[in-house]
């Protein structure tokens, strides 16, 4: 092939079960999910809770997709400080705890392929509607 070894092929589907049983990665993050009202040590960095993180072209902070429902913001580069950080791992991210806690849930019991990333941003926007409804 002409372009062969400059040509790269990204999929991101993986087996469910192999998520599920991959769990752990967000170990860090889940572990504050069982203390009830526990926030996230301060010292523990940002990127061992959420990862990825990306920041978008507008320099807003935004946990694993660009089209995250933005409720789930970290911060904007703008404001970025670590008071902003210490507040949003001490009051916001419950939010997206209670998230990945209830996509991981749900993978347990599908047996076929999952784009994680886009998985856990449709689950975003289905929150987000759930907000506005209750």
């Amino acid at each position: 092939m002409e372009l062969a070894d400059q040509v790269h092929i990204q999929c991101d589907l993986a087996p469910a079960q192999g998520l599920w049983r991959q769990q752990d990665a967000y170990s860090a993050l889940m572990a504050v999910c069982t203390q009830q009202g526990a926030a996230v040590p301060l010292r523990q960095r940002l990127a061992d809770v959420i990862n990825p993180l990306v920041i978008t072209d507008v320099g807003t902070m935004k946990p694993i997709a660009y089209d995250f429902n933005s409720r789930f913001d970290v911060t904007s580069l703008d404001t970025l400080s670590f008071k902003e950080l210490a507040d949003y791992k001490q009051h916001k991210i419950f939010g997206f705890q209670s998230l990945i806690k209830r996509a991981l849930a749900q993978l347990q019991r599908n047996e076929g392929l999952v784009d994680w990333f886009d998985y856990c941003t449709r689950l975003s926007e289905e929150e987000n509607l759930v907000g506005r409804v209750g």
